[in-house]
């Protein structure tokens, strides 16, 4: 059985990837277009709400909060299990330096998303006092994420590391403590007035319109890899690299292809 392959074997794989790729993005009915125009209805869905918003600021940030931490606890199900040892891996400063940058950028683009999140549920707490076991919880659970992503993009992991095993059970914490919120507020008899019902269907909007920007990463992370892929072959053209050294980028790849799994 014939254990290595060709340079045109490999060269013909690579523009295989690239299509694979591309397909990806076409078969989740994903594009720059779509998701504007989507993000654009949404907009256009708020737009006439926006005095009721800026009269109630606090309120309508309480409901953005709420949402977002909802839909942050529900992921944190699924990332618990499918995605944390790979985004570990993938933080990890031993990893190839051919991924250096775009380590960063995703390592960035986390830190932002940490830091809007504990800022957010800052504020709320400082106008909800009432509402401080909940907040605080995420608060502690944003900090966890700022901390991790910091720290495991700082240096190497130890030997043998290993997540810790409770943090699937901590996620379904999580979600228990954020639907808390909502069956308080549905049994209040007076939260069902026209003002609250808007500023909650106000808030969920928001928190729409911020998972489709973050769709748009995926777009891009995407893209970061066609063009990867793209940069491979003209080096193959232009320096005529041997299988050898084209097998050896081609495991930089599959590496590279974790970056799906931050967003």
């Amino acid at each position: 059985m014939r254990e290595r392959f060709t340079q045109k074997e490999l060269f013909d794989h690579i523009g295989k990837l690239q299509e694979r790729e591309r397909q990806k993005i076409t078969s989740m009915g994903l594009s720059n277009w779509v998701l504007f125009a989507t993000i654009g209805a949404l907009g256009y869905l708020l737009f006439p709400g926006i005095s009721l918003i800026r009269e109630n600021i606090p309120y309508t940030l309480l409901c953005y909060v709420l949402f977002m931490n909802l839909v942050v606890a529900v992921f944190d199900v699924f990332n618990s299990r499918f995605r944390q040892q790979k985004i570990i891996d993938f933080r990890d400063k031993s990893t190839i330096l051919a991924l250096h940058d775009s380590k960063i950028i995703l390592r960035d683009f986390e830190i932002l998303q940490g830091v809007i999140c504990f800022v957010l549920n800052v504020i709320v707490l400082c106008y909800y006092p009432q509402c401080w076991l909940v907040l605080i919880i995420f608060i502690h659970r944003y900090l966890g994420t700022l901390f991790s992503a910091i720290y495991f993009s700082s240096k190497p992991l130890p030997k043998h590391f290993k997540p810790r095993r409770q943090y699937s059970r901590y996620s379904i914490f999580l979600l228990i403590i954020s639907i808390l919120p909502f069956l308080y507020v549905f049994g209040q008899d007076n939260y069902f007035t026209d003002e609250n019902l808007k500023l909650s269907l106000y808030g969920l909007v928001l928190v729409l319109i911020t998972m489709l920007f973050q769709m748009l990463f995926v777009i891009f992370s995407k893209r970061m890899k066609i063009g990867w892929l793209e940069s491979l072959e003209k080096e193959i053209i232009l320096n005529n690299l041997p299988a050898t050294s084209i097998h050896a980028r081609l495991k930089d790849y599959y590496k590279f292809s974790q970056i799906d799994d931050y967003f």
